[in-house]
């Protein structure tokens, strides 16, 4: 026969039979009882799976070094929105973008200009994706960053911070810059931010950002100082040919340094042996020696200047036999070589 039965479920009114409505995720026992006896089974409610999952906003965006929060709304079959699900954020490049499940909403961070792809999971099994566009953040200030004083032939980098609203300092990379130099002469920068020393002055480097905000540095670009002055000792000097007199600059690592730019002055103790120009080169004037020195910048160095004759090497006459009569004269030329 029949025997009533009570069930401990949500329709506790049901005789022989009873029906369970799952209210949320989990696991229950659900027991009948009838004269005494009882039984009960394991009932597990899985979380309900949704059809369609919106964004809002839908066309979600972050500043570099910025935050945003996307709320994430996962709608049944009917439309309703769930109000209790479990969430999963994930991005598709962590290197541009950062996210995170809070609560339910996804909490981005830019990380660096770009665009990632949000994923989420909801219920553990329902996804969904959006394109985020990760968008530097704007500037008011550039602060060009170098030394106040560069050497002839060195190569510096410039470097560069941005300042938004509040000073706050806001990153540089992945955005454009134009570079100038209001003097190319003294220096100039090349597109990607170096800066190449030419020649002793001063020069002003302006900077231009893609929103038209510019930061301007003086830089004064100085040679590189002379520690010592080599000339070839002993230096001989032929009467009949002026030459070049040989002088090394050197700087205090003993590197050859270039006399571009700078002052040589040469200076002989006996000017009726040589003159010396300003570009080193030496006049002879008369067979015997005499010290020059020569000064570049402060530094200076002297050595022992010859001049002679260029050594007779052989004599040829013209004709090598001559007939004349007694009382006669006769001419005859003959070559010097060396």
């Amino acid at each position: 026969g029949s025997y009533p039965i009570t069930v401990t479920a949500t329709d506790t009114g049901s005789t022989g039979t009873g029906s369970a409505i799952g209210v949320a995720p989990g696991q229950a026992y659900v027991i009948a009882v009838s004269q005494g006896k009882r039984d009960s089974v394991l009932v597990t409610v899985t979380p309900p799976i949704p059809p369609a999952i919106q964004f809002d906003p839908a066309f979600p965006t972050v500043r570099v070094g910025g935050a945003a929060q996307v709320r994430v709304i996962p709608l049944s079959a009917s439309g309703r929105p769930f109000t209790t699900f479990t969430l999963n954020c994930q991005s598709s490049n962590e290197a541009i973008l950062g996210a995170a499940a809070s609560g339910q909403s996804c909490a981005l961070s830019g990380r660096a200009q770009g665009r990632a792809t949000l994923r989420v999971v909801v219920n553990g099994a329902a996804t969904q994706t959006v394109d985020v566009s990760v968008d530097p953040a704007p500037y008011t200030r550039i602060q060009v960053v170098i030394r106040d004083t560069v050497r002839v032939s060195e190569q510096v980098p410039i470097q560069l911070r941005l300042f938004g609203d509040g000073n706050a300092e806001i990153p540089s990379i992945g955005r454009s810059f134009v570079y100038q130099s209001s003097d190319q002469t003294v220096a100039t920068v090349s597109a990607a931010g170096i800066l190449s020393a030419q020649r002793e002055g001063t020069t002003r480097i302006t900077v231009i950002g893609e929103n038209g905000v510019q930061g301007q540095r003086d830089v004064r670009v100085t040679r590189v100082p002379v520690a010592s002055v080599v000339l070839l000792p002993n230096q001989i000097v032929r009467l009949e040919a002026p030459q070049i007199l040989r002088v090394a600059v050197l700087d205090s690592a003993a590197n050859p340094l270039s006399t571009t730019g700078r002052v040589l002055r040469f200076v002989p103790e006996d000017t009726t042996v040589v003159s010396i120009a300003a570009s080193g080169l030496v006049t002879p004037r008369r067979i015997g020696r005499t010290r020059v020195s020569v000064t570049v910048d402060t530094v200076t160095a002297a050595t022992l200047l010859e001049v002679t004759r260029v050594p007779v090497g052989a004599i040829f006459f013209d004709s090598t036999t001559v007939t004349r009569l007694p009382g006669q004269t006769f001419q005859q030329t003959f070559r010097i070589v060396d």
